[in-house]
């Protein structure tokens, strides 16, 4: 190449293939018949053309190189706004955009004509694929602010209205938002997609999508959302996963099911070899508000909260300076709101029960005071003693303060 520049080669009689690179390393830039289009090349680079002669004797055929243009190649990405964007007339095999997310979200890219779009992240020196098609949503998760690259084949002609959202993030698209799996048959809406299972008894449990589905699975099972990973399985029985993992009962799993080749949706089962326990439900109403002024400053829970099961409930309190708890007697210490929490966590039979909280607010003592003074007549012309003694129904001191006594004449 003399200068950097767009390299356009043409015949109007055989199929043209370029590459670019070394003999021993060759990488295909384009081809198409009787024209080829490079905007990748700078000045100095070698490249090597490929013509179909087809058993023709002799042709003449054509080589130019122009300017870049605007779009070009990812160097020269025209900016994308969300919403509507119109990709100009061009010669150019491909048209590159840069995008910038203004929320965290998966990014949908559509056409109004049948052309085929692939979506980048990272930077121009270091991109890596993350969706591709003729509509495109990315499954990757795409932070606020981060830029994205968009490149459109345009059939060299381009002349075509697009659009670029951002979709708002939904139950499974992460493992924050992983969705709660169930023994028996779950179902993907699309990959990839996060489960969570909290282990109701400790045993073998076995996660597949074998015989399910004929979608091409890839599973991982995580420890936490940091993705330690337990295990991963591919291709276990033809193109489908199976795990079988020996899990404790608490524990809680994150699993991520995943398909590289589609986003279809499919079936997957987890199963288990322990004697299934049975769900049970706590229910706990309201707790009236106290006042430090009640005849007595314990009550009792017993027949407050209640399981399903008809197993015990247990109880906490978050601010134990307002209420404690001894095995289901509260005692009120002080005034303010504190959560009371019940729990039963289950046995041999039943699974545990998810904790059911309830407010309680426990307000100050209105009291009264009562003076009665002794030496006290309606009408006193001179200085007396008088003696007052008072007293409340609460428990604090009550004091007495004086003043003068003085005549007046009319």
């Amino acid at each position: 190449m003399p200068s950097e520049g767009k390299l356009q080669i043409s015949s109007t009689t055989s199929s043209v293939s370029v590459y670019s690179n070394t003999c021993n390393d060759l990488h295909f830039e384009d081809n198409d018949d009787g024209s080829a289009v490079v905007t990748t090349l700078a000045s100095g680079d070698e490249v090597f053309i490929e013509w179909e002669t087809n058993g023709v004797g002799s042709f003449d055929w054509d080589i130019l190189i122009t300017p870049l243009e605007a779009g070009d190649n990812r160097s020269l990405a025209t900016t994308a706004t969300t919403g509507a964007n119109a990709l100009p007339t061009t010669t150019s095999p491909t048209y590159w955009y840069a995008y910038t997310l203004p929320s965290e979200g998966k990014l949908e890219v559509s056409s109004e004509t049948s052309y085929y779009v692939r979506i980048y992240r990272g930077t121009c020196d270091g991109l890596s694929e993350v969706a591709n098609g003729y509509d495109s949503t990315s499954s990757t998760i795409f932070n606020n602010g981060e830029t994205v690259f968009i490149q459109w084949n345009t059939a060299k002609s381009g002349d075509f209205n697009w659009n670029v959202k951002v979709v708002p993030l939904s139950s499974g698209d992460n493992c924050a938002l992983a969705s709660t799996a169930v023994i028996g048959m779950n179902t993907t809406p699309a990959a990839p997609y996060w489960y969570e299972y909290t282990v109701p008894a400790s045993a073998n449990y076995t996660i597949s999508s074998v015989g399910t589905t004929t979608v091409d699975t890839y599973l991982y099972v995580y420890s936490d959302c940091n993705e330690t990973l337990i295990d991963y399985n591919d291709d276990f029985s033809d193109f489908q996963s199976e795990l079988t993992l020996s899990l404790t009962e608490g524990n809680t799993i994150y699993i991520l099911w995943d398909d590289v080749y589609s986003s279809d949706d499919f079936e997957w089962a987890l199963s288990s070899d322990a004697p299934m326990k049975t769900a049970q439900q706590i229910t706990f109403n309201s707790l009236p508000d106290r006042s430090l002024a009640d005849n007595t400053n314990t009550f009792e829970l017993t027949a407050t909260a209640t399981a399903s099961s008809g197993l015990a409930v247990a109880y906490t309190s978050s601010d134990e300076t307002i209420a404690t708890i001894s095995s289901n007697i509260v005692t009120i210490v002080g005034v303010g709101t504190t959560t009371i929490t019940a729990i039963q966590p289950g046995d041999d039979t039943y699974q545990s029960a998810t904790d059911v909280s309830q407010y309680l607010t426990v307000t100050a003592a209105h009291q009264q005071a009562e003076v009665n003074c002794s030496g006290l007549t309606a009408n006193i012309v001179e200085r007396v003693d008088i003696t007052c003694n008072g007293a409340s129904n609460g428990s604090l001191t009550v004091s007495i303060e004086g003043g003068s006594l003085r005549t007046s004449t009319v």
